[in-house]
Formats: C-alpha cells, structure tokens, sequence
C-alpha cells in the first residue's frame, strides 16, 4: 500500500514536497515475521539503487511495535507497473 505524504525536517521545514510512502498490507499476524523480513530485504536492496533513472530510497521508518514503512520520493503520475497495466503499448527487449 503506498500512501503520499510530506517531508519535514528536524527544524519543520519541508524537505521534499510529497514523498511516497510504502506499507506492508494486511499484515498477517502468523506470519509477520517472515513479512516484515521480506519487506526490509526489498528496502535494503533498493538502499544500493544508483541510477538517475531509478528512484531512491529516502528512508525506513520504524516505531517500535508498528510495521515498518519504506519512504520514495512521489511519483505524480504513477509507478511504471500502473503506466505498463493501463497501457495497450506492445514492447519488445532487445
């Protein structure tokens, strides 16, 4: 689940306009622990992202006794799972 949000410094001033932020859904109580390793590898692999073209990792938040969350700068127009789903465009990879 990805929610917008804003950024705010230490000092309550905004650092990034909107920022995305993503939840684990459903957090199954039986299996949360393997859920919320799972989550944290994901966030830990995008950490080492280096890319113009890719988006980064802003931060991971975690409050004890919550689920931890995983904080991106917004995309306004959505990500390119949603671009690629509502598209009828056929590509090809060479």
């Amino acid at each position: 689940m990805i929610r917008k949000a804003k950024i705010y410094t230490d000092e309550g001033q905004v650092h990034y306009n909107t920022a995305a932020v993503k939840l684990i859904k459903n957090l199954d109580p039986e299996k949360a622990h393997d859920d919320i390793s799972s989550f944290l590898r994901e966030a830990f692999i995008m950490s080492q992202f280096d890319h113009v073209n890719v988006l980064n990792l802003m931060a991971i938040i975690w409050d004890q006794g919550e689920p931890p969350a995983v904080v991106t700068p917004y995309m306004g127009k959505g990500s390119l799972l949603d671009l690629i789903r509502k598209s009828d465009m056929v590509g090809t990879i060479s």
